[in-house]
């Protein structure tokens, strides 16, 4: 709610977070990155705020984003999709271009794996 988002700014460093639109918001466009109280200020004026809508998330400056995709179907099989790198701009996607490698990429599929089954996912 509108208290709790006021809050994020005392509960993550620095009062700097990220706020993502639960549904909807992966693509960038439900995505608005908080700095400072006047941003925060901005937020509640640009969007159509709505009760539960809205996740924050602590902000974690990064140079690349990768992403990948599993499926699990109801027998246990489980499907990868290719390591992809996401380019970014005023956080929009721009850009998703791939299969692409990456040294930890087995490692991370095991655990998303394992991840998966102990949730009967």
């Amino acid at each position: 709610n509108k208290a709790d988002i006021t809050r994020a700014l005392s509960f993550f460093k620095k009062g700097q977070f990220v706020l993502k639109k639960r549904m909807g918001g992966y693509d960038g466009l439900g995505t608005f990155i908080v700095r400072s109280e006047k941003d925060l200020s901005v937020f509640f004026k640009k969007f159509d705020f709505k009760e539960n809508e809205w996740i924050a998330e602590e902000f974690i400056p990064f140079q690349r984003e990768c992403a990948f995709s599993m499926a699990r179907n109801a027998s246990g099989e489980m499907v990868v999709l290719p390591l992809v790198e996401v380019r970014s701009h005023d956080n929009r996607c721009d850009l998703v271009f791939g299969p692409i490698k990456h040294p930890s990429l087995n490692k991370l599929i095991a655990h998303c794996a394992h991840f998966l089954e102990d949730l009967k996912y």
